[in-house]
């Protein structure tokens, strides 16, 4: 009967360290796919700021921050920057209908 234990235990250890491998990788793929998200967001978004700066290729990087802290210091973009925040909050709780039928 202590063999059978034994054999039972170091299966159970084995399984342990097996699914704790797994999780290691699980985890290893999630960081990588957030990665690339945030990657792929901060391409996309770039280029939608870009594609509206008049000559892109002149303009500084302190430039480009003076502008946007300008423009989002202005109340009417803070309000509908904080009515767009609260619209996909709550898509993401109730998958509520579009925002820009108001």
């Amino acid at each position: 009967m202590a063999k059978k234990n034994v054999k039972e235990l170091e299966t159970i250890r084995k399984n342990i360290k097996i699914c704790e491998n797994q999780e290691k990788i699980l985890l290893k793929e999630q960081k990588e796919l957030e990665r690339k998200e945030r990657s792929h967001r901060l391409i996309v978004r770039g280029a939608l700021l870009e594609k509206h700066l008049k000559e892109p290729l002149i303009i500084t990087d302190d430039d480009v921050t003076k502008l946007l802290e300008f423009i989002f210091k202005q109340e009417p973009v803070e309000e509908l920057l904080n009515k767009l925040l609260d619209y996909r909050k709550d898509v993401i709780v109730h998958a509520t209908p579009g925002i820009w039928a108001d």
